[in-house]
């Protein structure tokens, strides 16, 4: 799957495709949901705004990261794109 390399924003609903890869991602290699979402459609809204950082990267070789949710761009001084 190629992420989009569009900001997560109301406009796109938080990229819930992506955000939900993730979600599943961490639920299979860690045995416990990464959020406690009550209603999947803010699922990726809250993992945007989530308290904690988390980024997601790609499967080449020299991994890039595809995915930075707002408190990761905070800690590393980034902004999206």
């Amino acid at each position: 799957m190629s992420f989009s390399r569009i900001e997560p924003s109301t406009k796109n609903q938080f990229m819930p495709i992506e955000a939900g890869l993730i979600l599943d991602s961490y639920q299979h290699f860690l045995g416990k949901p990464c959020i406690e979402s009550t209603f999947a459609h803010n699922a990726a809204q809250m993992l945007y705004e989530a308290p904690f950082a988390l980024v997601a990267h790609d499967i080449s070789d020299d991994p890039i990261f595809v995915y930075a949710n707002r408190m990761a761009q905070n800690v590393f001084e980034m902004r999206w794109g």
